[in-house]
């Protein structure tokens, strides 16, 4: 009689697990970017700057609707200034903004090198630093899978531990993935996270955490989470 595998799966990290880790960690931080500057360019100050720099573009070329030409394509005249005059600005929010979450990319990727270096095949004994789920039934086709989140939280209870996280308005699917399986708000878990990342100086920066940096015309204020096993 075989013995079926389990379709979830959780493992310590083993060195052959990289190349998959590293892209999830690349589009953790990227995802960040796109949500960024799709925030920025509702920003109702990159609006008003949109709309005056059409109109004052529109006036000096004189493409306002005219009485003098027939029909409704005079109307049409400054659509494409209107159009082109938006496409520096969306180029400009991705300049201003990549700088930040590439430094932020490789400050994480440097911390997933040094936890993936202590979280090495060791005696069972030993506490891994780094795990990894295998789920091998399906594809998961959402950034946050709540089965597969509960199950995650399941097995962390066998442990009983204190469990914070820390999102921002850049990552809302994790928090509400984080509200369905348990996690409260809780300010304190801020401070546990960053005396943690310092005390075992993950990011490589003397305890910098670019997390903290402010993006432009963004909010980016971090939000504390704890599990409650209640």
């Amino acid at each position: 009689m075989s013995v079926q595998t389990p379709d979830i799966f959780i493992r310590p990290f083993h060195p052959k697990d990289s190349k998959e880790v590293y892209m999830l960690v690349g589009m953790s931080a990227m995802e960040q970017l796109a949500i960024a500057n799709r925030k920025s360019y509702s920003h109702p100050l990159l609006i008003s700057l949109w709309i005056l720099s059409a109109s004052v573009l529109i006036q000096v070329f004189h493409l306002w609707p005219s009485d003098s030409e027939q029909g409704w394509i005079s109307y049409l005249s400054p659509v494409p200034p209107i159009a082109g005059i938006a496409v520096p600005f969306l180029f400009a929010m991705d300049w201003l903004h990549r700088p930040q979450f590439e430094e932020m990319l490789q400050i994480r990727i440097k911390a997933f090198a040094k936890v993936a270096l202590l979280s090495e095949p060791k005696p069972s004994s030993a506490k891994p630093l780094l795990l990894v789920m295998e789920y091998k039934q399906r594809p998961s086709v959402v950034p946050f899978s709540p089965d597969l989140l509960s199950y995650v939280i399941k097995d962390l209870a066998k442990t009983n531990a204190d469990i914070v996280a820390v999102t921002n308005p850049l990552t809302p699917y994790v928090a509400e993935c984080l509200r369905r399986v348990g996690f409260k708000p809780d300010q304190e878990a801020i401070q546990i996270w960053d005396t943690e990342r310092q005390k075992n100086d993950l990011d490589g920066q003397g305890g910098k955490d670019i997390e903290k940096d402010k993006v432009f015309l963004v909010d980016t204020r971090r939000i504390g989470w704890r599990l409650s096993w209640a």
